[in-house]
């Protein structure tokens, strides 16, 4: 199981809140899906990697894992988590980021577009997890087949060909 991942189905533990729809957004596996079932008995849980089908005010819970992207297209992926949260829902999401690179937004970036978003008393959270290079080409191809995160294979090469140029 992805590293994460992990944590934040771990952290849905400390959570008092039985909800009844839960979206499931990002590549989930079948594992974690399972695990999350557990935790919400009673919930209806929706798998979805496209923003286009978000519908309005459907979902208690939304949970995103490796959110990834140009900053630019956070705006959109959490304008759209808005939309579909019932009033008084909650939001739970891991993103892709690396210290000191403007090419991910930081955690205040995450912040302060959260609050743009309308969301009421964000909570913004760091956790450091490294990846290792043969694990994350394996991640990446799994989810690849699975028709997700292609956005962050691009901004994984982008990244790498940079810190090749500042090893050299």
């Amino acid at each position: 199981m992805n590293t994460s991942h992990q944590a934040l189905i771990e952290r849905l533990n400390y959570i008092r809140i039985q909800p009844r729809a839960v979206l499931l957004f990002g590549p989930f596996s079948a594992e974690e899906e399972q695990k999350i079932a557990k935790i919400y008995p009673k919930a209806k849980l929706s798998m979805e990697t496209d923003l286009k089908s978000f519908r309005e005010k459907a979902f208690d819970v939304i949970l995103g894992v490796d959110l990834s992207g140009e900053r630019s297209e956070f705006e959109a992926i959490f304008a759209g988590f808005k939309q579909s949260l019932k009033p008084g829902g909650m939001l739970l999401f891991t993103q892709f980021g690396c210290e000191h690179s403007p090419e991910f937004p930081d955690m205040h970036d995450t912040g302060d577009l959260l609050l743009r978003c309308d969301f009421e008393n964000p909570v913004v959270d760091v956790d450091f997890h490294r990846i290792f290079a043969h694990a994350w080409a394996k991640g990446l191809q799994e989810k690849d087949e699975n028709g997700a995160v292609k956005s962050i294979r691009v901004s994984l090469d982008r990244l790498l060909d940079k810190i090749k140029l500042k090893i050299r």
